[in-house]
C-alpha cells in the first residue's frame, strides 16, 4: 500500500512540474534573437515515387510507370484541370466552347504564356501537340473521334469530332497525362523522351 502511495505522489508532483504556469518559459519562435525567420526563396525538395519511369517523357508515347503522372504534372501543364467541384475548366486555355451538338469545340488561349524554352504557347503548339496525341500509339483510340484540329488564329484552335463530345474538356486532362510540350520537344523524335520542354511561365494578361 505505502508504495503504491509514493508512485501516486511522484506521478502528482510530475503532473503538476509540466502543467503549472509556464511563466517565461514558453516556447519561442525559431530564428535568431528570438525572431520568426523569414521565408527564402529558392531550393530544392527530394522525395520519392513508388516506381520510375524508364522510356521517358515523349507524352503522347510514353508508357508511364504507376508514379509518372505525379513526374508529368510537376513538368507539363494542360489546357483544363479539374476544379473543387469535380468540374473540368480551362487552366492553359482561357474559355473552351462549343456548338450546340457538341461536335465542334474552340479552344481560347491565355495571352502571354511561354514554355520555359521561351517558345510561345500558341494555336500551331496546341495543333501540333493534340495531332502528335491523336495519331500516336498510346492515345489514338483515346482521341480517334477527333476528325480535325485546325488554328483559327494564332491564340485560339477549333477541333472538330466526329460525333458529339461532352465530356471532351475532361479529356484534354487525361488525368494530368495530358501535358502541352514545346514544339522543340516534339519536332525531334530522337529526343524528346529527354528533351524535356514543358512547364509553361504564366505571366498572364488574361
Amino acid at each position: 500500500m505505502s508504495r503504491r502511495v509514493g508512485v501516486l505522489g511522484v506521478t502528482l508532483v510530475l503532473c503538476a512540474g509540466a502543467c503549472g504556469d509556464r511563466g517565461d518559459n514558453s516556447a519561442q519562435p525559431v530564428g535568431s534573437a528570438g525572431k520568426a525567420s523569414s521565408p527564402v526563396e529558392g531550393g530544392s525538395i527530394t522525395y520519392g515515387i513508388e516506381s520510375e519511369t524508364g522510356g521517358g517523357w515523349c507524352l503522347p508515347s510514353a508508357q508511364l510507370a504507376a508514379g509518372g503522372t505525379e513526374v508529368v504534372q510537376a513538368l507539363y501543364d494542360t489546357l483544363t484541370v479539374p476544379n473543387a467541384k469535380g468540374r473540368f475548366v480551362p487552366y492553359l486555355a482561357r474559355s473552351i466552347n462549343h456548338n450546340t451538338d457538341h461536335t465542334q469545340w474552340t479552344i481560347a488561349l491565355r495571352e502571354g504564356i511561354t514554355f520555359h524554352d521561351g517558345e510561345p504557347l500558341n494555336a500551331v503548339a496546341v495543333v501540333q501537340n493534340l495531332d502528335a496525341y491523336r495519331t500516336g500509339p498510346l492515345w489514338g483510340a483515346v482521341f480517334a473521334d477527333i476528325s480535325d484540329v485546325q488554328p483559327v488564329d494564332n491564340l485560339t484552335v477549333l477541333v472538330t469530332t466526329r460525333v458529339p463530345w461532352i465530356a471532351f474538356p475532361a479529356f484534354l486532362w487525361g488525368t494530368g497525362r495530358v501535358g502541352i510540350a514545346a514544339p522543340a520537344q516534339l519536332d525531334d523524335a530522337a529526343t524528346c523522351a529527354t528533351n524535356i520542354i514543358g512547364k509553361a511561365k504564366l505571366s498572364l494578361k488574361s
